[in-house]
Order: C-alpha cells, then sequence, then structure tokens
C-alpha cells in the first residue's frame, strides 16, 4: 500500500548558544522540557511533524542547528530551501539579541529570497533584558513576517509561531510562484535523521512529482489570498507583559 506523500516546509531553528532552540523545538514536538543545557552537536538534528493547518496538511521538517561562531558556514549550507527561519534569542540575555544580525545576514544572503522570518524572544518566563519595544523595532527594521515572545518551560506561544509559520509559507506560495518553487519538496521518508548520517536530506525531487504536488496543493487545498491575508507584522507576548504594558504611561 503507498504511503500518502505530503508537501515538505522545511523551518530551521537559528539563534546563539544557550537560547533554547531545542527546548523550543522539543516543546513544540513532544510537549517536554528539559531543564538541563547540552550544547547541540554540528550537525544538529532533524525533527518531523505532521500538521494541519487551514485544512492543508503538511509535513514539518525542522532543523536544530549549533549556535556557536566557529559553526556558521555549516549553518549557512542549511538555509538551502528552507520555507522559514525561526530566529530565536534569550529576552533574559542582551547579548543573544545583539547578535541577531548575525543570523539575518546568513539568512540575506544563502536562503530562499523570500523565506518567512520569524523572530523569537525565548524564555519569556524569566525576568527580561530587553524590551518588547526593541524587538519590535528590530523585526521592522529587518522586514521579519513576525514576533513571538515564548517559553519553552511552558509552552507559551510555541504552538502559535509555529502555526502562524505554516499559514504564512502557504499563503506566501499562492501569492508567489518563485517562492513555491524554491522550497517545496517531496517527502522521501526524512524521520529524525543526523545531518550527515547518509541520508539524503536535499535530494531534488522528480520535475513531474513536483508538478504533481503542486496540483494536489491547488486544487484540494485552494485557499482564497483574502480570506487569509496576513498583516506585515504579527505581534505575540505573554499575557502578564501584555497587562504590564497596559500600566505603563511612558
Amino acid at each position: 500500500m503507498n504511503q500518502k506523500k505530503l508537501p515538505i516546509f522545511k523551518f530551521i531553528i537559528v539563534g546563539a548558544s544557550n537560547v533554547g532552540k531545542t527546548s523550543f523545538i522539543k516543546q513544540y514536538s513532544e510537549s517536554i522540557f528539559i531543564d538541563k543545557y547540552e550544547t547541540t552537536l554540528p550537525g544538529g538534528y532533524i525533527k518531523t511533524k505532521i500538521v494541519v493547518v487551514d485544512k492543508t496538511e503538511v509535513k514539518l521538517q525542522i532543523w536544530d542547528t549549533a549556535g556557536e561562531e566557529r559553526y556558521r558556514s555549516l549553518l549557512n549550507l542549511h538555509y538551502r530551501d528552507a520555507a522559514a527561519a525561526f530566529v530565536l534569542y534569550d529576552v533574559n540575555n542582551r547579548k543573544t539579541f545583539s547578535k541577531l544580525h548575525e543570523n539575518v545576514k546568513g539568512i540575506d544572503e544563502c536562503a530562499p529570497q523570500e523565506i518567512i522570518k520569524i523572530l523569537v524572544g525565548n524564555k519569556s518566563d524569566l525576568e527580561r533584558q530587553v524590551s518588547q519595544q526593541e524587538a519590535e523595532q528590530f523585526v521592522n527594521d529587518n522586514k521579519f513576517d513576525s514576533y513571538f515572545e515564548t517559553s519553552a518551560k511552558t509552552g507559551e506561544n510555541v504552538e502559535k509561531a509555529f502555526v502562524e509559520a505554516v499559514r504564512s509559507v502557504i499563503v506566501r506560495m499562492y501569492m508567489n510562484e518563485s517562492f513555491k518553487s524554491s522550497i517545496l519538496t517531496i517527502d522521501n521518508n526524512i524521520e529524525n535523521s543526523r545531518f550527515g548520517s547518509g541520508t539524503p536530506i536535499n535530494n531534488p525531487p522528480q520535475i513531474q512529482e513536483r508538478k504533481r504536488l503542486k496540483s494536489i496543493l491547488q486544487q484540494q487545498y485552494a485557499i482564497p489570498q483574502q480570506q487569509y491575508a496576513i498583516p506585515q507584522q504579527q505581534y505575540a507576548i505573554p499575557q502578564q507583559q501584555q497587562e504590564t504594558n497596559n500600566k505603563r504611561c511612558c
């Protein structure tokens, strides 16, 4: 019996060391939090998850990455074919926020031109060193599509960030043919694989198969653009932080 082949959206998670990239992925994919820091290996790993957003079923291929500067050249190679990039910093560590420009540079130089960019201020359960206003300014200055403050520990806004990313990719696919061609791949039965394990991560699909999958998306999952129009920026911050902001006079 033939397995159903799904479109794959490749999501890459980047950011400085110790911002919680692996915990962010584990909270979303497994609903668990491990309160122990372990450095991600240079190759990182891939986590897969099948989701349905707005009646469209896709397989997410979530790439965890090492945050050390010495692995920057390897990271840049992983941007290829990515549909979305989550750029993480630690709201409790200003130094991680100051390093965001390094990730933006890599995305601009190596990722598909229309890639969805999402800024994520992680560890929102801790006392902040980076204000919401600073993050929003960074989003505007660097043309990010959305911004979320999340807690990989409590799970706050984690799933919301991924759902918004999937929705943004779907909408952009229907608005931009070149983007759709640059990121859509087929399911090659890639499960939780280590980079460098011999699994064909980026095998180019057959042309006819690519066209067939595009046709499936267009015919079965047709989405009116106006129905799912996405604002230029989406912001999500913890509820308690919103209440605090409302009390400020200046």
